[in-house]
């Protein structure tokens, strides 16, 4: 028995079960002790289990199970540093996997708690074994020799980036923030509430705190799914800004250090020189990253494209799928969207690879598939919830466009020039991000006349940057690039492909500099010089493009004709081209970067501490009230997203994964409504009743247009409450199934009081006011209500549109227009509010007979032919509203328990009813009527709606991710695939290598 034991012992997959054994009794004895005993939360328990289960397993492994023999303070320190480092990426599944079952899945602790054990046992074992505990080390010095290009681009890309911070006063350095355009409006809070998620036991799958309630699974695939994002967690909330500053500088500069390992292993055997090092440069500083770099979840997908491509390689000509298959599932898990473009390049990639055969071809082209589509599914579990989610978006509906040019193709070409200013976003979808150096413009004519480029690539190389250069310019291509959607501002988002092939070019002609003479040289040259000038009488270069362009053209040129020659060595042309390529990279990703600006993150987040502190008195007084549910808002936000920033159970978005059903209901309602976005923009005391809006927060210039009632005030921050407050359900008419909301919105709100209460109507639209009208820049007249207005000139236009008060009341005016950029109101020539209305109803206040009241239009940017506005006015009857209210809170939902994605409550009906919820409809909810499943439907056009028989009943509604579950299934057997394929092969070939040795 002894001697069987210690046969048994001899083997490191015995000892490591045993030892894995003891580690996971420290984490459960630890985390259930600190559960029993302190109030801390499941979260931080867990992390200190961890943390104690670590520092034991390290021991136990290092000189029992792997029996590791290194020695030395050095060697001992990289040894646990590794240790550490792969504990922590097991942490982090083993954090993430225990928050999703016990907080998501609403699973119990103990069994939460043990399966993920299981998962992270072999997750540990791998990495201690691969990784870790290894019996052969190399030193310090040895590891920077082997792998200085990386060090080298890193440092140069990071050290860039940080200096531009400290210039700019960019946060950890000052108050500015690389966060410009969506990513402060929308990535910054959606971040703030993943921390919040995660620190607090929150439910990944679903959001109360984003547009009425929201697919948080879908959210995250989109903006939150990127590892980086977990750094937040470390950190506190006020930090987040120079966090995310920090994490886009760390991606910009991974984007090197990949392109260099793609470029060292491209050829086969590992190269090491400066132009690898040059080109990983103009990778990680090529226009598109300094225009796009804020969309910092894109930036994930950049850093997997050299490894992608790599892995290609490898699957293709040496069949392991090992790199391309866990680089292209880390971009289809950290962004699918570019993900999706990624895939759409390797197909055209596959279809142009010289295979040698078609038997090759039909062969490889099983081995890619197989590969792609275990990636495809290796992240299923957020793939499918992420299109289901997508398909309820306004964006949801794919129509392909027809086939027309977006203009002249030079003004595509002309980017590709030194000093062309980055595009961040702009109006025009022809805009395109090219530049990638001036050494790329003259590698193109240079690689096509190289007698060392096979013509098969030659040809492949072409085509591929043709096709990328039509579908930057045509709209039809360009529609299915972009995920059969529109571009919305951001144009020509998969331009990065045409980069990275303008760059592989680059470095082949480099590689090869040698076989070229002085004549070719020249010839290069008089292409570009010719490409510029051409451009320049097709689109106009500007001086300094036109200047900086021939400064370096030249300096290359004389590089290149002394690099053909053996006047100077070899290694002194590699300083030397590598240099001015780095230096000109620098110079206009520096300028790119001072040209974009940045945003003003003290302008905008100034008050968040103030907010904060308001609002942790609010969720106070509402948990001394008791656990019904409620909403939230600001009465005026700094950024379009601000509610979810704190965490608010709040109404509006702008988000690109907004339910689209959501969109049209709260546009009918009457509130500011965009392709992807809808704002607390519009209310009326119906619209607040109606979507459970009880608090308003008042920041001291905020204006205040709403009838709520102060109660405190908290660090300078007003809470208000609403006089007329619902729950989140209540019981409505069951003619309210077949209502469909049309007619300008007081029209709908007087509809929806008569057809859910048969309460009478509360507006009175007026019709009697005699409306004049005014411009200084446009010709206009007046029918009804309608406003005609024809601009002298295309350009900015103000039309202003008044009239006189001809009775006392509470006026409401909905102001609607195609292009309005802001709009003034003013009462008795006295600004009340100058802001982006447009589309929603504006409050105007009580106002007395004769008052004067003026409503400007702004128009920035208007073509001269006829257009027209409307304008709606009505006043409000507070008492014929308030039997309205009286009617719908007599059969209330009585919520006594929720959360993130979970209500349960009672309900007393008086007859057969139809309880509205102003939960935005989605399949991915479930409701349960006293225990039973019950169908729901939509009502109101976007809005969750179900029958429900006379008496008391109990509502149970839960949340689950359409496409979730088969997700997780598909994912759980790609990945037992993988794991099976790779195991597999390590057998075959350690049994090749067993047979070669015999």
């Amino acid at each position: 028995m002894h001697g069987y034991i210690e046969k048994l012992l001899k083997s490191d997959k015995i000892r490591y079960l045993i030892v894995g054994g003891c580690t996971t009794l420290v984490n459960f004895i630890v985390f259930f002790g600190l559960r029993l005993l302190t109030p801390a939360s499941r979260n931080l328990c867990n992390v200190i289990a961890i943390i104690c289960a670590i520092l034991f397993a390290y021991v136990t492994n290092k000189y029992f199970v792997f029996e590791s023999k290194n020695l030395g303070i050095y060697k001992t320190i990289v040894e646990a540093i590794l240790f550490v480092a792969g504990r922590i990426v097991s942490m982090v599944v083993e954090v993430l996997g225990f928050a999703i079952l016990c907080d998501s899945f609403r699973l119990k602790e103990l069994f939460s708690k043990i399966f993920v054990q299981f998962v992270v046992i072999v997750i540990n074992y791998v990495i201690s074994k691969l990784f870790v505990f290894r019996d052969k080390r190399r030193s310090f010095i040895e590891i920077v020799n082997d792998n200085y290009c990386y060090f080298l681009a890193f440092i140069i890309s990071f050290v860039t980036m940080i200096a531009i911070f400290i210039v700019q006063r960019i946060a950890p350095f000052g108050t500015h923030s690389m966060t410009i355009v969506d990513s402060i409006h929308q990535y910054i809070p959606f971040y703030s509430e993943l921390r919040d998620k995660l620190l607090n036991e929150g439910s990944l799958f679903y959001s109360w705190n984003i547009a009425l309630g929201s697919n948080f699974v879908s959210l995250a695939a989109y903006y939150l799914s990127s590892p980086f994002n977990l750094l937040f967690l470390i950190f506190g909330k006020e930090s987040i800004i120079a966090v995310a500053c920090i994490v886009m500088a760390i991606k910009i500069s991974l984007c090197s250090v990949t392109m260099v390992h793609f470029l060292s292993y491209k050829d086969g055997e590992k190269k090491r020189n400066l132009i690898i090092v040059a080109i990983a440069i103009s990778y990680a500083f090529s226009n598109y990253v300094v225009g796009y770099f804020w969309n910092s979840m894109w930036m994930d997908c950049l850093i997997a494209l050299p490894l992608i491509m790599l892995g290609f390689k490898r699957l293709v000509e040496e069949k392991d799928i090992k790199l391309y298959v866990l680089s292209l599932f880390y971009a289809l898990y950290c962004n699918y969207y570019i993900g999706y473009i990624i895939c759409v390049f390797l197909v055209l990639w596959f279809i142009t690879y010289n295979h040698k055969s078609i038997k090759n071809f039909f062969n490889n082209g099983i081995g890619f598939a197989v590969a792609s589509l275990m990636s495809g599914g290796m992240a299923a579990f957020l793939l499918l919830p992420a299109y289901f989610g997508i398909k309820t978006t306004a964006a949801g509906e794919m129509k392909l466009p027809k086939s027309e040019w977006y203009g002249n193709i030079f003004v595509l070409i002309k980017q590709q020039f030194f000093l062309t200013d980055p595009i961040t976003n702009q109006n025009f979808d022809g805009g395109v991000n090219l530049f990638c150096g001036t050494l790329a413009i003259i590698s193109i004519a240079l690689y096509l006349i190289s007698n060392k480029a096979k013509l098969f690539d030659k040809i492949r190389y072409v085509f591929l940057l043709v096709v990328l250069m039509i579908s930057f310019n045509n709209v039809l291509p360009n529609y299915i690039w972009h995920g059969m959607h529109d571009q919305y501002g951001i144009p020509n988002r998969f331009s990065f492909l045409y980069i990275f092939i303008l760059l592989i070019m680059t470095y082949d002609v480099l590689q090869e500099i040698r076989s070229y003479n002085i004549p070719l040289i020249l010839a290069g040259t008089m292409f570009t010089v010719a490409a510029t000038i051409y451009c320049n009488t097709q689109s106009k270069l500007s001086k300094e493009v036109i200047i900086g362009t021939a400064v370096f053209l030249t300096i290359y040129t004389v590089i290149l004709c002394l690099g053909t020659t053996k006047k100077i060595k070899r290694d002194a042309f590699v300083y030397i081209i590598s240099g001015v390529c780095v230096i000109e990279m620098l110079i206009s990703g520096v300028s790119g970067y001072l040209e974009n600006g940045y945003s003003d993150a003290a302008k905008y987040y100034s008050t968040s501490k103030n907010v904060t502190a308001a609002y942790n008195k609010v969720k106070k007084m509402a948990k001394e009230e008791g656990p019904e549910f409620y909403r939230a808002e600001l009465m005026d936000s700094t950024v379009l997203d601000e509610a979810s920033w704190h965490n608010m159970p709040s109404v509006g978005t702008f988000c690109s994964t907004v339910n689209g059903n959501a969109v049209t209901a709260m546009g009918k309602l009457g509130f500011y409504t965009g392709a992807n976005e809808f704002l607390y923009m519009g209310s009326t005391p119906f619209t607040n009743s109606l979507l459970n809006v009880k608090y308003l927060l008042k920041r001291e210039d905020d204006y205040d247009n709403f009838d709520f009632n102060h109660i405190d005030d908290v660090e300078g921050v007003g809470i208000y409450t609403n006089p007329y407050p619902l729950s989140i359900g209540f019981g409505v008419s069951t003619n309210v199934k077949e209502h469909t909301m049309s007619g300008n919105s007081f029209v709908v709100q007087n509809a929806l009081s008569n057809v859910m209460m048969y309460a009478p109507s509360f507006f009175t639209v007026k019709e009697d006011l005699s409306l004049m009208t005014s411009s200084e820049q446009s010709t206009t007249r007046i029918e009804g209500n309608k406003v005609y207005y024809t601009p002298d000139e295309k350009g900015e236009v103000r039309v202003n549109v008044s009239f006189y008060v001809n009775e006392p009341g509470d006026y409401y005016v909905e102001c609607r227009g195609n292009s309005i950029n802001k709009i003034r109101f003013s009462v008795d020539e006295k600004e009340l509010t100058y802001d982006r209305y447009m589309w929603q109803i504006f409050h105007l206040g009580k106002l007395e007979k004769n008052q004067y009241v003026s409503i400007e239009y702004y128009f920035k940017s208007v073509d001269p032919v006829e257009k027209n506005l409307t304008l709606n006015v009505a006043t409000f009857d507070e008492s014929a509203y308030q039997e309205f209210y009286t009617k719908a809170k007599s059969s209330m939902l009585k919520v006594d328990k929720y959360e993130d994605g979970y209500i349960h409550g009672d309900v007393v009906m008086q007859e057969d009813q139809i309880l509205f919820t102003s939960i935005p409809y989605d399949l991915g909810w479930e409701v349960y009527v006293d225990g039973r499943k019950t169908e729901f439907f939509k009502v109101l056009q976007g809005f969750i709606g179900v029958d429900i028989e006379p008496g008391k009943h109990t509502i149970e509604m839960k949340y689950t991710p359409v496409g979730l579950n088969i997700g997780i299934i598909i994912s759980a057997i790609a990945w037992v695939l993988f794991i099976g394929i790779i195991l597999l092969n390590g057998k075959n070939k350690t049994k090749s290598m067993e047979k070669e040795a015999k």
